[in-house]
């Protein structure tokens, strides 16, 4: 049996949606019907289509990701916590809810032109809409969104390119202020809406270094942190291929800008394969085709179509179902 070069045609046919994982297969069924428009449009921070957040719970207190000439170096840090009246260490934040409070942070500023991000009437509200339900008790989904919100305003991220014959490094906090309440218990409102203030440095970049991304395609990947960083990075990558028949990527180097804990090249070919196969759900016309010596991405067509990216009525809602 030959392990030759696939496309992503073939790891993605219609009757294997009724398969798997029921919410990526929702979406797959809605994106396959109808490109990104209006409140399915999302923004996202080029930055991470090159460098990514921890993808697992870790107890160190710093993660470095460096990616070819770029490179990123998250530190976790404190926040005030009212129940211990006092600043409390956060981990860093790991997984697939960082990524998500980031589009959507990045994608409010960028639709709005404002710094003042805008969680809902409760924190609950805003877990729904992106979990589909919130949950109470210790182990929740309240819980755990809180966790890594928390952790991900407290950090403090560092980001550099090096072009050879000069370099850039920049310091990156990413709230300036936090008004926020959160309730453990569903469906109970705040006193006052929730708001996070981006710093102006923060605020610069989304607003400027931001792509458009499929918002319900991110929604559809959160419980992947790989396929999530994969998705980023075709949106950013295959649209940009200019070379006619390709570029070969192989596993090594693809083991370096993704592998993380994956020890093992064999390994990580084995989880790239099986994140690809969720990411072709919903990335339907990425031309990519995985084999023996690594991957081989064509030119292909945006994930989110050029002449869909509108500016949205304030009053329309990003977190919306």
């Amino acid at each position: 049996m030959t392990d030759g070069p696939k496309r992503i045609a073939d790891l993605i046919k219609l009757p294997d949606l009724a398969r798997g994982d029921l919410r990526l297969n929702e979406y797959s069924y809605a994106i396959f019907g109808e490109s990104a428009a209006g409140q399915d449009i999302g923004y996202l921070l080029t930055l991470h289509a090159h460098c990514y957040l921890p993808r697992r719970p870790t107890a160190e207190q710093q993660h470095k990701h460096v990616n070819g000439p770029h490179g990123l170096m998250i530190k976790a840090g404190d926040l005030f916590d009212p129940g211990a009246n006092d600043l409390v260490p956060q981990p860093l934040p790991y997984g697939g809810k960082p990524r998500i409070l980031l589009a959507y942070v990045g994608s409010y500023a960028k639709r709005y032109k404002t710094s003042q991000i805008d969680l809902g009437s409760s924190f609950s509200d805003f877990v729904s809409n992106m979990a589909g339900s919130a949950t109470g008790g210790v182990k929740g989904s309240l819980t755990l969104w809180q966790k890594q919100f928390a952790a991900l305003a407290a950090a403090q991220i560092t980001v550099w390119a090096n072009f050879g014959d000069h370099a850039k490094q920049r310091q990156i906090v990413i709230a300036d202020q936090i008004e926020i309440w959160f309730s453990r218990e569903p469906g109970q409102r705040s006193l006052f809406p929730s708001t996070v203030t981006l710093t102006d440095r923060y605020y610069e970049l989304v607003t400027e270094h931001a792509m458009p991304v499929d918002w319900r395609a991110l929604k559809a990947l959160q419980g992947d942190p790989l396929a999530l960083d994969l998705y980023t990075w075709l949106t950013y990558r295959l649209p940009r291929v200019r070379q006619r028949h390709g570029v070969l990527i192989g596993w090594a180097d693809l083991h370096a800008q993704f592998g993380g804990t994956y020890s093992q090249v064999r390994q990580f070919r084995a989880a790239f394969n099986k994140a690809l196969t969720k990411v072709a759900k919903v990335y339907l016309g990425a031309k990519v085709e995985p084999g023996k010596a690594g991957v081989l991405v064509r030119p292909s067509p945006p994930a989110v179509s050029r002449k869909t990216v509108v500016r949205l009525p304030h009053h329309a809602r990003l977190d919306r179902k």
